[in-house]
């Protein structure tokens, strides 16, 4: 085997990751918290989802649970879904140049991080509609995803 084969990781060893988005409501407050693992780990982890380097194509499933009770659901499109940046929180639609290939229902959005380039922190914002909640009816939450970089298919 080339060098070159030896550096690219086997597609069937990436594991999906598993997010599990909670959405709450506090007065006219609608709040957000998530749990996320890799497929086939026991238990769930806090905060910034780590896609370790060297993995390449790592899908990443968004699953909403809705505990507000304003009928929330993720956008239609999955681009509007989730915005991500490289640079801070994003300020509008865009892929950071790493999250690719998506989709979306109401309570599930799927999407594929390449994880490719140099180590770098995805800012991400998911977006979501239901029924109007202190004079808003479309709400945010912007967690992070740390790549490892360096992931590479052929």
């Amino acid at each position: 085997m080339e060098a070159a084969e030896a550096d690219i990781v086997d597609r069937s060893s990436v594991k999906p990751v598993q997010v599990t988005i909670y959405a709450f409501r506090i007065d006219d407050e609608i709040l957000f918290d998530h749990r996320w693992k890799r497929q086939g780990d026991s238990g769930n982890k806090k905060g910034k989802v780590i896609i370790p380097a060297e993995e390449a194509d790592v899908p990443i499933h968004f699953q909403l649970r809705d505990e507000s009770g304003a009928h929330l659901q993720f956008l239609d499109d999955w681009q509007d879904a989730i915005w991500v940046a490289l640079d801070g929180c994003p300020t509008g639609t865009g892929n950071g140049g790493q999250i690719k290939d998506g989709e979306s229902n109401r309570n599930l959005l799927k999407v594929v991080d390449a994880n490719s380039g140099s180590a770098c922190t995805l800012y991400y914002s998911l977006w979501f509609s239901g029924d109007e909640v202190g004079g808003q009816s479309r709400f945010e939450y912007d967690p992070e995803i740390r790549n490892g970089g360096g992931g590479q298919f052929h």
